[in-house]
């Protein structure tokens, strides 16, 4: 659909009594799934090969309603996401209890770099959007394909559109978080309000993802997202139903604000490694505050950077990067993606396809993750040993007494 045609769909009136709408758009395996899961709390759509077959999901604030919209307009209400089928559903609608849901609706999208998917699939919903957060890969972030969609897109959204860096944590070090960055902000610049850098599985990177996200949507001049009566009639529907089971008692608790599920696990393995006496405690790669609008005034760059840029470019502007996690201690004759199965329960209580992907999908992340923090750790240690003079022998013979001395007192208060 051109801009002619958007722009003619889109009524110039007042802002209108309803939330905003923030569609998240980008390629496929982009970490958008991932980016949702932590922005409500849980994963509540599945992610990659099993989201393929799914049509986009509008998710509203409610809890027991899902409803199956098809491209006819007729409504149908449904047991359950996987209900949704592709050829026949425009899109779904899905309510859930997420805090943030209380702020504005989300929009999921299926990659618009799918072959299995026809890309009027995820670009119809762009009519209905009140601003986007794009999800571009790190390790090949702003793709030629991904800036040929965003020549096509409304002006009107470029000025409150978010470009997100995702999976920051498969970058080695800083030295490539700081080249990402110089290039993805040269060349997206032109259609984004906002470029954020980031790792889906790190809750600090979700959480400014989501302070961002908050403070944006007041800002937003107007709500130029299209009419959707059906989403007005779920959302009805699902505040209702919401409203009988608090009164019953029977609702659930609200999530956790931020709480990815592959974050969760990685946690528990560095409570395992510090439970075995390895260390878990590093320095976070990168840690500057995400990009703000292009009117504010640039954030100053830390004081203890390890490296800065030439004065010429200004520094990119980046998310927190994960911290490395201490593998847990590997049983005799077991490798360590075994043992990291291990950990995430294996295959125990997996009764059905979905189950089994989602499982295989965090444990591919962590897998990922761990790799690469250890890389940067290792070039990290590279770059210090480098750095370090050599030390003489009467230095030598100082820290093996205070060693000894050290040792001796352990000792003494164990007696």
């Amino acid at each position: 659909m051109t801009d002619a045609n958007r722009a003619a769909r889109r009524p110039a009136a007042p802002r209108p009594a309803r939330l905003p709408r923030i569609l998240v758009a980008g390629e496929f395996s982009s970490g958008k799934t991932q980016l949702i899961s932590g922005l409500l709390g849980e994963a509540v759509l599945p992610s990659n090969v099993v989201s393929t077959a799914l049509p986009p999901i509008w998710l509203v604030s409610g809890s027991g309603l899902r409803v199956a919209i098809a491209h006819d307009g007729t409504e149908r209400e449904v047991d359950g996401i996987e209900a949704f089928d592709l050829a026949t559903t425009a899109f779904g609608v899905v309510a859930h209890g997420a805090p943030i849901l209380d702020s504005f609706e989300i929009i999921d999208t299926p990659g618009n770099s799918d072959p299995n998917i026809p890309p009027e699939t995820w670009q119809r919903m762009v009519d209905y959007a009140d601003a986007v957060v794009w999800c571009t890969n790190a390790t090949q972030a702003w793709r030629q394909s991904e800036k040929a969609v965003w020549q096509d897109m409304p002006q009107v959204l470029r000025d409150n559109a978010t470009l997100l860096v995702t999976h920051a944590d498969r970058l080695q070090d800083q030295r490539s978080v700081e080249r990402v960055m110089r290039r993805v902000t040269r060349e997206a610049k032109p259609f984004f309000s906002s470029i954020l850098l980031g790792s889906t599985l790190s809750d600090r990177d979700v959480a400014r993802v989501l302070s961002h996200l908050r403070d944006l949507v007041p800002t937003l001049p107007t709500l130029p997202g299209v009419d959707a009566p059906q989403v007005r009639r779920a959302v009805a529907i699902a505040a209702r139903r919401q409203a009988a089971a608090q009164a019953d008692g029977t609702s659930k608790p609200a999530p956790r604000r931020v709480s990815v599920p592959a974050a969760r696990d990685l946690m528990r393995l560095q409570r395992h490694a510090a439970a075995s006496g390895a260390s878990a405690d590093a320095k976070p790669v990168a840690d500057s505050k995400p990009a703000t609008k292009a009117s504010a005034a640039p954030t100053p760059a830390p004081k203890a950077a390890p490296r800065t840029a030439p004065a010429a470019t200004p520094a990119a502007p980046a998310c927190a990067m994960s911290a490395p996690v201490a593998p847990p201690p590997l049983a005799p004759g077991m490798g360590r993606a075994r043992a990291l199965w291990r950990e995430l329960g294996g295959s125990a209580g997996l009764v059905n396809t979905g189950q089994i992907l989602n499982r295989i999908e965090r444990f591919i992340d962590l897998l990922d993750h761990q790799l690469a923090v250890e890389a940067a750790a290792s070039a990290s240690a590279a770059a210090r040993d480098d750095t370090l003079p050599a030390r003489s022998e009467t230095d030598r013979d100082e820290i093996a007494r205070l060693l000894q001395a050290t040792g001796q007192a352990s000792i003494g208060r164990q007696k």
